[in-house]
């Protein structure tokens, strides 16, 4: 029973090194790479970087279906989509961020992410609705209505 306490360890251990690192693969003639953060906030920032857009969108990284709801408009507007808490700190990932969209409402998505948009003072448009359908529903409207 120690050995296999041991022996799991070490493979949750090693699991987690190899987790926070990138991957590059070309498979098939296509560049695969994997992003991987501690936590999914981590890994929403590590691929937003990737994307070449002054347009950012921010959701709530433990409420899925806004997270889910936030791609209808970073798919349709090619913008950098990052997953966040209350107390995520995304100041350095501002530069060049002309517009914010905040997609939930305000119990949802509050607290530092909106307090470095304005401390930059970046505009940004919150949508939400009165249940998960509407807010999905107005990122659609959204999505084709600039598209």
């Amino acid at each position: 029973m120690k050995n296999f306490k041991k022996m799991m360890s070490c493979v949750l251990l090693t699991a987690m090194m190899i987790s926070t690192t990138a991957v590059e693969s070309n498979a098939g003639g296509q560049d695969l790479r994997t992003y991987c953060g501690k936590t999914r906030v981590d890994t929403s920032i590590l691929t937003s970087r990737e994307v070449s857009s002054d347009k950012l969108i921010l959701a709530n990284g433990f409420s899925f279906a806004d997270s889910l709801s936030a791609f209808n408009i970073s798919s349709a507007q090619n913008a950098k989509l990052i997953l966040v808490d209350k107390n995520t700190d995304i100041s350095s990932e501002l530069k060049g961020i002309s517009k914010a969209y905040v997609v939930g409402g305000e119990k949802t998505l509050n607290g530092k992410p909106l307090e470095n948009l304005k401390k930059k003072r970046i505009s940004y448009e919150r949508i939400s609705g009165k249940d998960r359908y509407e807010t999905n529903d107005k990122t659609l409207k959204l999505e084709s209505s600039r598209a």
